[in-house]
Formats: structure tokens, sequence, C-alpha cells
């Protein structure tokens, strides 16, 4: 499954942990395409490689970019999430192939992360200790950019001229009110730990704790490590 991860020119520096953080935590056999503008300065891991959709002409062009982009791949799923959604702890593979069984013609989008646990839903079934959800046609945030396997129709069918990440999040998740599609995720036991590291904007002060009901965080010593690296301020 190809995996996706959108930044931009102001945000690519974040890139450099996050590769650290995905081979560490997930698998540095993995093929990762990171979508932007300009190359990074900085050397990509070997399981990483980078697509440039053009000149960056503002964060209003972000849906239309990542639109076009699409239009131009043959995936029917595919997973995407951004740069700051750092991988904090080891993923689940085996949980994430579980879930892309799950996908088909009517499921739009799979959360992966915490944060479909907290929005209306309904428990589908358990197996062992996880249970799969199905979030509620008048949730909100049933589109996001956190890590999710995606229908690709569906996605482009959300991904309006002029719109940045944030009003895809809410103005489009309004729009995908009641569209008869399924959005699933998990209860408990989730494939993938990340946290939101970037908030309103302040690269200073990344926060590494995950919350939606676990206030987890980071680990001392994986953040002594990307401290050792400089892959993050002191």
């Amino acid at each position: 499954m190809k995996i996706y991860i959108s930044t931009s020119n102001k945000y690519i520096h974040l890139i450099q942990p996050f590769q650290y953080l995905f081979n560490k935590f997930w698998s540095d056999k993995q093929r990762v395409t990171i979508l932007g503008y300009e190359e990074p300065e900085f050397q990509l891991y070997k399981n990483f490689d980078f697509i440039s959709l053009g000149e960056q002409t503002g964060i209003q062009d972000w849906c239309s970019d990542l639109r076009n982009f699409l239009d131009t791949i043959d995936d029917k799923y595919f997973i995407h999430a951004v740069e700051d959604q750092f991988i904090i702890r080891p993923v689940n593979q085996e949980m994430i192939i579980h879930l892309y069984d799950l996908m088909e013609d009517d499921v739009g989008r799979i959360a992966l992360e915490t944060a479909a646990r907290t929005k209306p839903h309904k428990v589908l079934h358990t197996e062992g200790e996880t249970q799969v959800i199905e979030l509620d046609q008048e949730a909100n945030y049933r589109l996001s950019v956190v890590h999710s396997i995606w229908n690709r129709k569906y996605m482009m069918k959300y991904l309006e001229d002029g719109m940045n990440p944030w009003e895809f999040e809410l103005q489009a998740s309004e729009k995908a009110k009641n569209d008869g599609y399924k959005i699933l995720g998990t209860e408990n036991n989730h494939p993938i730990y990340c946290c939101h590291t970037v908030r309103r904007g302040d690269f200073n002060n990344l926060d590494f704790t995950i919350y939606d009901g676990y206030n987890m965080t980071i680990d001392k010593d994986t953040l002594n490590e990307l401290k050792s690296l400089e892959l993050i301020n002191e």
C-alpha cells in the first residue's frame, strides 16, 4: 500500500524528524512518498521519495494541488497524512493490513490513529483487543489529514479549489455529513499512535503528547535521540 505525506515549503523541515520516527516505529522497508513543492535541502532516507507538486502558490491551493496529483495515480486506496503527525509508538502493521481488508467502495476513510474514537460512533465488531468503529453520519471531522487509509475517489470528491488543509477538515467535513459513506476507525488498540506536533504554527515548542483520552507522550530516550541528532531544537 502506498503512503503519501503532504508537506509545504514552510513545513518541509519537519520531514527530518518525521522520517527518523517513521523508520524507528514503522519500518525502513516501507516506501513513503513526500508530496511537497521545493526539493528538500536535507537527505531523505532510502525508503523515502519526493514528488514536487510544482510551484507553491499559496496554502489555499493545497486541496487543488493534492487533487491534481491524485488524478495522476492508479491507487484505489492509499495511506495519507501530513508531516507534523509524528509517530511515537511502534506501529501495528498487522492491524493496518486487517483494516485495509475492510476497504470497499462505500468506505471513504479508515482512521489509523486515536482521534476517531472521540467522535460519535458505533462499534461494528470486536476482534481480540481491537474494536472496529464506524463514525456517525453527523460526526464532525469525517474528513481528516491524520494518518488514514483513503478511498481515492472519495478524497478527491471533497478536495475543492480554494481550500487549505484546515478548511478541508472543517468545511468539507460538513459537506461529507450524511453522504452515505462509511468512516471507520478503532475504539482502542490503535495501529498508529501519533502526535500533532505543531500547534498554532509554533515550531519552537513542538508538542509530543497524544491526547484523545490518553495523555501519552514520546519516551525520553527517543526525544533525546532526536535532540542528539539535531533533528529538533533543544
